[in-house]
């Protein structure tokens, strides 16, 4: 007997290519299957004390289109979010458990949208707004299980406008499957961070926000259940499985973006070499698949996992070193209830100079 599993993004609508010009606001409800926020501040004070934030909300619809409005439910009703936050002051670092929630989200144009999660313990908050392209405010606070305090509230303006993060802003979007991805790569950011019952204030920092929504499967019927069909006949497991993704804040008008994605089998230890996808977000715009090199050189083990904290990364004849080592203990949960190692690091040039 063969059990045919239905394929759950059959109906959901079709992920369309960003337009001409692009809306780099807020979600589009209903384009592809899911979508997210995901943003990160790094502050060097003067007397070189580190601090550190990182935000993710991500959308899951749990109706497709047609269903939803068949049984006369508005837009968004449908919806839940997958939320976490994490904070960090001098290598101290703590985050948000797994959260599913509701949410509210308001879109009164392009330029201005707001984000609320509903259905939090007592003492939580968690909201992200957009007021003018381009300046967020986020807050995520939360009490853990030993009653202390936890959590931020950061400004972020960007110092430039946002770039896609592959040609046309679609990759690929075959059968409306793919992938749109845009970044404000560079933000100057400042934060009011409670670690552990104490507050302090932060402020003159970097930070970047990504925004990213996809759709796995081709909206085509019979491509989709052909996809579904193979997928029960392979041996392969699916999803994102092992990667790495680096940002490099060189300046204003410089910013790099490293990826790398690994197949479940492989380690990533001290000593792994790999050949990164890179884009360039320079004076002139954007520019993609650079070629590079990166190394892993330094790891560390948190709960049996370990995770590179320090690379070698070369590119456009320049070496670059990015190092975590202010940043130990940065991991938080993902929506598939696993530990992410996200936090800030340090750029330093071949002479070992700060430069980023």
């Amino acid at each position: 007997m063969m059990l045919a599993v239905p394929n759950l993004e059959l109906g959901y609508y079709r992920l369309e290519p960003i337009g001409s010009p692009p809306d780099y606001s807020s979600y589009q409800f209903e384009q592809g299957s899911t979508g997210w926020f995901w943003i990160y501040g790094t502050i060097v004070n003067d007397e070189g004390k580190t601090a550190s934030y990182m935000y993710y909300f991500l959308r899951l619809d749990m109706f497709p289109p047609d269903l939803r409005k068949e049984i006369n439910l508005p837009l968004g009703s449908t919806t839940y979010y997958s939320i976490c936050g994490a904070v960090g002051i001098e290598g101290e670092w703590r985050y948000t458990p797994l959260k599913f929630c509701r949410g509210e989200y308001k879109i009164e144009s392009p330029e201005k949208f707001s984000f609320t999660a509903l259905d939090l313990p007592q003492n939580w908050e968690y909201t992200l707004e957009m007021n003018g392209t381009g300046n967020f405010k986020i807050v995520s606070k939360w009490v853990d299980d030993s009653l202390n305090a936890q959590g931020f509230s950061a400004d972020l303006n960007s110092l430039r406008e946002p770039f896609l993060d592959n040609p046309g802003g679609c990759s690929p979007c075959i059968g409306c499957a793919g992938t749109l991805y845009f970044s404000y790569t560079q933000l100057e950011t400042s934060a009011e961070m409670t670690l552990d019952n104490s507050t302090s204030n932060f402020t003159d920092g970097t930070g970047w926000v990504d925004r990213q929504w996809m759709n796995r499967q081709v909206s085509n019927v019979f491509m989709s259940l052909l996809s579904n069909t193979e997928s029960l006949f392979s041996n392969k497991p699916r999803g994102l499985g092992k990667y790495v993704w680096m940002n490099l804040h060189l300046g204003d008008e410089l910013q790099y973006m490293f990826s790398g994605i690994f197949d479940e089998s492989e380690e990533i230890t001290k000593g792994t070499k790999f050949k990164p996808i890179i884009n360039r977000y320079g004076k002139d715009g954007p520019e993609y698949e650079l070629t590079g090199e990166a190394e892993v050189t330094e790891t560390v083990v948190i709960n049996k996992t370990e995770f590179p904290t320090k690379y070698n990364l070369s590119v456009e004849n320049k070496n670059y070193v990015l190092d975590a080592a202010k940043f130990p203990n940065s991991v938080s949960i993902d929506p598939s209830n696993n530990l992410h190692w996200n936090g800030s690091g340090l750029v330093y040039n071949e002479s070992g100079e700060m430069i980023g």
